[in-house]
């Protein structure tokens, strides 16, 4: 019985052809032919060389600008260094002057102008002018050394 069943069952069914038997597209057919090929490059060969005049001539309306950029970035770096150089100069001299007295601060103390933030303690204050040391020294928060 099993034997008739297989045979019924196969009698009963169609052939179908399988996936692989129907028709293939060939994956050069999207291709074109060489000559299209050839053209299609010619074509981007030619945005290309396009797209590089188009770039040069960015770079050269933008040279002047450039240029003047970096020459004004030169001589603020040379003001830059002078004024340092100064800096240090007036510096070194204020730190070199034997006869005035020095000032230390004995109590901590904010200061009133804009910038100085907190004198802390044996700080030197030697730099403030004289009427405001007079100040500070009567009112007990620096010293004379």
């Amino acid at each position: 019985m099993a034997n008739e069943n297989n045979e019924k069952a196969g009698a009963t069914t169609p052939a179908t052809p399988s996936k692989v038997e129907g028709t293939q597209d060939s994956n050069q057919a999207g291709l074109g032919t060489q000559e299209d090929v050839t053209v299609a490059l010619a074509a981007k060969d030619a945005e290309i060389d396009a797209l590089k005049a188009e770039h040069q001539e960015f770079k050269d309306k933008l040279k002047p600008e450039i240029e003047k950029i970096t020459e004004e970035n030169k001589s603020l770096k040379a003001e830059n260094a002078k004024l340092k150089t100064a800096l240090d100069k007036a510096t070194a001299k204020s730190k070199a002057k034997k006869g005035d007295p020095k000032f230390i601060v004995i109590n901590a103390f904010r200061g009133t102008k804009e910038g100085e933030g907190i004198f802390e303690l044996e700080s030197d204050v030697s730099h403030l002018d004289a009427e405001r040391l007079e100040s500070l020294i009567d009112r007990g928060l620096v010293k004379k050394v």
